[in-house]
């Protein structure tokens, strides 16, 4: 089995810009004023990664070479919404698009604290992602998975792409494993727990607690 780069799973996210961040609302008018974004209502806009890339680069190119430089140990105070958005547009290399949405909170912080330090938290939630089974398996596991794919009903047979909910692919995979758990001395069906194992770890690191639809993609022999 390969390893799994997170950051390549998102395809489209949600975040927060707050209206009192002085930053974040300086960010929120530029965007709006240079950028070709698609109005979602509720203070909310949608810009492709794309665009995200060229405002980054165009607006802030000496506060990224400033973070760059410090390598992985940004200082809290270099570690705004310009340094998230920058790891965003250069580390989710699928990335397509991402929801921006205004907040008026006052009393909103990043900052949290506890009994030793401050740290700065941006969170976002992935709206759609996609998993490409290839980067995880190696054949001939990979066409043993997509056989089990295939028997409960997340592949079809030939095609080598399908899109669900992330739940309903928890759920489809968890019933397999329950169903053949009392069947665990067959060794084939062993190696099938053991991908399908695999698999359900590989979404629960991706996607932690989220429901995105997932596009999960494969290659056929």
């Amino acid at each position: 089995m390969g390893s799994l780069n997170v950051n390549h799973v998102p395809t489209i996210i949600d975040t927060t810009f707050y209206r009192y961040n002085y930053i974040e609302y300086k960010m929120w008018a530029q965007i709006r004023n240079q950028l070709d974004y698609r109005e979602m209502g509720d203070n909310s806009m949608i810009i492709s990664a794309s665009q995200l890339r060229t405002f980054i680069s165009t607006n802030y190119s000496s506060e990224i070479s400033k973070v760059d430089s410090y390598g992985f140990h940004v200082p809290r105070k270099d570690a705004t919404s310009i340094y998230f958005l920058h790891r965003v547009a250069s580390e989710m290399i699928n990335l397509k698009y991402l929801k921006i949405t205004l907040d008026s909170d006052k009393s909103f912080t990043r900052v949290i604290e506890d009994d030793t330090e401050q740290t700065i938290k941006y969170d976002f939630a992935i709206l759609k992602a996609r998993l490409d089974l290839s980067d995880i398996f190696i054949n001939p596991e990979l066409q043993t998975l997509n056989s089990v794919l295939e028997s409960i009903g997340l592949l079809t047979s030939g095609i080598p792409y399908s899109s669900h909910p992330t739940d309903l692919i928890f759920s489809k995979l968890n019933e397999f494993l329950d169903a053949i758990e009392n069947k665990s001395e067959d060794i084939d069906l062993s190696l099938e727990s053991q991908l399908v194992t695999a698999l359900l770890d590989a979404i629960d690191v991706s996607l932690d607690k989220e429901n995105p639809m997932l596009l999960l993609i494969t290659d056929y022999v």
